[in-house]
């Protein structure tokens, strides 16, 4: 064969993958079965079996990733099939984890044998660059199951905080559309923004031999031992607490999981951003928020949105206004209000620019009220007795569903790489998901009209926490698309 000919092949070959090439960020799948992650205990469990049976490779991608409870949980099995020989990857967004996963605690794990990387590790100094972050979260096995949606790896997601916790919602997945997901987490991995570590211990740097035989040598080393002691302990020693809530997940983990509705989703997409950290590749990689103000656009007759979040800026105002005046639909707006939010600065905008939407019948918010869901079980009475909020991303289009990590706020539209699992044929899971948002939302504070915002507006609400409400509501409003 001579030089022309390989070139012609080499060129044909080249071409071809370019154009019936599989779109890794916008994929199709049919007839796929999935559950429905509703309570936390199970979506805990299902982590931990799922690890427990990992064959060749583990993936994690996450926005935050605490060093708790939850985070000791999972970390400790994920030490163990590292040990074992599995391929353990970690990808975290490096402004969200960067006291977490430190340089020294990232050090610890490489010698467990798991790598890690973190996405944008740009200084503060960049203001704009380091805006860009990755809110995608995704736990992968072997490329055949993945667990995709609102929660990320800390104690507040999995009801394990004392203090405050979530209510969130997950997909489970497995199947040939996990390969697909599995290769958009290859290109965040291989992304020039997702960066390693590379510290060095003593051990790593390069020393002549006189300086290794010195005092100076070995003070050097037990100074970085007791350094890294405290993130070996938190991987190898297992105190009372840890052990207990571990056999508290294992025992009551599988009566939750049995309740988890699972269903085939006869049409299944998968939508994700592409990495991007300037405002030029934004343009061009950034798609999840078209695809979700285009759903928001063509939906007649029920529109359904759960975000912890509803920020209103430019970005989804003029669609707003266009649904105003659609009399068929019903929209349901399911969010936080201002007791149960971890951002009293998205409800103070909220509340301020809400007012021009209650005047038809089209809008009705629902303000979670921050107490215990009716018939929902946790592990401890200390947990029970937090004040809760919502986290999950979940949105009705008629009779499709989607279920992801897309916020209704601007740093969502804007800033972050997102994803999302939609599902287009399936009437019995989206029925099931808007029974569940009901029942979340079953003592909520339902405004329709102006005066429903000002009874319900501080309701619960502490001295200091209206306070900080009116001091940041105009800053708020100035700096509304970091929000």
């Amino acid at each position: 064969m001579n030089k022309l000919s390989k070139l012609f092949i080499f060129t044909f070959v080249f071409l071809a993958n370019i154009i019936f090439a599989k779109d890794i960020y916008n994929f199709q799948s049919n007839d796929q079965e999935l559950t429905i992650l509703e309570h936390s205990i199970s979506a805990l469990y299902k982590r931990i079996i799922l690890i427990r049976n990992a064959k060749s490779s583990i993936d994690l991608e996450y926005f935050i990733f605490n060093r708790d409870l939850s985070g000791k949980i999972i970390l400790k099995e994920l030490v163990k099939k590292a040990e074992e020989g599995v391929k353990v990857r970690i990808l975290v967004d490096h402004f969200m984890t960067k006291k977490e996963f430190s340089k020294k605690f990232i050090y610890v794990l490489n010698k467990h044998n798991i790598s890690v990387k973190v996405y944008n590790p740009a200084p503060i100094t960049k203001f704009n660059k380091v805006q860009y972050r990755n809110h995608r979260k995704l736990f992968i096995i072997d490329r055949e199951h993945l667990i995709t949606g609102g929660r990320n790896i800390g104690d507040d997601y999995f009801d394990l905080s004392t203090h405050y916790n979530f209510y969130d919602r997950e997909i489970y997945l497995q199947g040939n559309i996990v390969s697909s997901i599995s290769d958009s987490f290859d290109d965040f991995w291989n992304s020039k923004n997702s960066k390693f570590s590379n510290l060095k211990g003593p051990r790593e740097k390069v020393y002549t031999k006189s300086y290794k035989r010195g005092k100076s040598y070995q003070r050097e080393l037990r100074l970085w031992d007791k350094k890294l002691l405290k993130y070996y302990n938190f991987l190898n020693k297992d105190n009372d607490k840890y052990l207990t809530t571990l056999h508290q997940v294992m025992v009551n983990g599988p009566r939750e999981l049995k309740h988890e509705v699972t269903g085939t989703c006869h049409d299944i997409l998968f939508v994700s951003d592409r990495p991007y950290v300037t405002k030029k590749e934004r343009k061009k990689f950034k798609r999840l928020k078209d695809f979700i103000l285009q759903k928001l656009k063509s939906t007649k007759n029920r529109l359904i949105i759960d975000s912890p979040y509803f920020i209103i800026n430019k970005h989804v105002k003029k669609i707003l206004k266009d649904i105003r005046v659609k009399k068929d639909l019903k929209f349901d707006i399911y969010t936080n209000g201002l007791y149960s939010t971890d951002a009293f600065y998205a409800n103070s905008v909220l509340n301020t620019v809400i007012k021009k939407y209650l005047s038809n019948n089209v809008f009705k918010f629902h303000f979670f009220d921050g107490f215990n869901v009716k018939d929902y079980n946790y592990l401890d009475n200390s947990y029970k007795k937090t004040r809760k909020g919502t986290h999950s991303k979940t949105y009705i289009f008629d009779n499709k569903f989607f279920i992801g990590t897309y916020n209704f706020d601007p740093r969502s539209n804007i800033y972050n790489s997102e994803l999302g699992i939609q599902c287009n044929n399936s009437t019995m899971l989206t029925q099931t998901l808007i029974s569940s948002i009901k029942k979340r939302y079953l003592t909520a504070h339902i405004v329709e009209k102006k005066k429903d915002l000002k009874k319900v507006k501080f309701k619960n609400v502490s001295f200091f926490k209206v306070l900080t409400y009116y001091l940041g509501n105009l800053p708020s409003l100035l700096f509304i698309h970091l929000l």
